[in-house]
């Protein structure tokens, strides 16, 4: 009776993953409105950093800590999911100053690899926060619910 609930459980591979997605999605919530606030108040603009990117991978990281692979993996979630106000913004002008462009093909082409570098830079920087995170719960330990180390 044991070995046929186990078996229809999750494997033990999804629920790690399940859990790194957990993490990302904490780091990832907390750096889109720092990135936003941030890139309000302190650019002029014309451009946009993915700084505090960096800041939500940490989060995620620390959370995900057991392994440097799983708080790298955590962080380039995180990444992905903080570089999406980015990639808003990008879209949004590249849309509107593209408007007049004959080529479509051109455009799709454009967006493509706008897309696919944005994601990129995101996922990299919360990747290395992500390791930086798991390096502070190394070195400094991390409490569990039941306050012990």
């Amino acid at each position: 009776m044991e070995n046929t609930q186990k078996m229809v459980g999750m494997p033990p591979f999804y629920k790690k993953i399940n859990e790194i997605l957990k993490c990302a999605l904490v780091g990832g919530l907390i750096s889109i409105p720092l990135t936003i606030v941030y890139n309000i108040y302190h650019t002029s603009g014309e451009s946009f950093t993915l700084g505090l990117v960096f800041f939500g991978g940490i989060v995620s990281g620390y959370l995900a800590n057991e392994t440097s692979l799983r708080a790298s993996m955590a962080g380039f979630y995180a990444g992905l999911i903080g570089s999406l106000p980015a990639y808003i913004l990008g879209i949004s002008d590249i849309t509107t100053s593209t408007t007049n462009t004959s080529s479509s093909i051109v455009l799709a082409l454009f967006t493509i690899l706008f897309t696919m570098v944005i994601f990129a830079m995101g996922g990299i920087t919360g990747s290395i926060g992500g390791l930086f995170g798991g390096w502070l719960t190394k070195k400094f330990g991390k409490t569990g619910r039941s306050g012990t180390v």
